[in-house]
């Protein structure tokens, strides 16, 4: 059939074959989905929060203001500021 293959040497797999940027799109929501399906409810919360967590820390301090800002408002900001600001005291 004239399919590209690509040997896996770190696994000594057989050969798989090379995937259209299409079909790589596909295998990896399918992948993610299975991913999903297998987590309970307390991993999920865990996965979201380091995911966010990495995300937020990529921000500088004013992104990371006017995110806050943006997904809830000036007030929940002043909120979070104050909390952390006291307990640095």
């Amino acid at each position: 059939m004239g399919s590209d293959f690509v040997y896996d040497t770190h696994m000594n797999k057989t050969l798989m074959p090379k995937l259209t940027p299409s079909q790589c799109d596909d295998l990896i929501s399918q992948y993610a989905e299975l991913c999903v399906d297998s987590m309970d409810h307390q991993s999920m919360y865990q996965f979201i929060e380091q995911t966010l967590t990495e995300d937020f820390e990529k921000l500088t301090e004013h992104e990371l203001f006017d995110e806050i800002r943006m997904s809830f408002d000036d007030e929940t900001l002043d909120e979070l500021v104050d909390k952390v600001t006291d307990s640095q005291l």
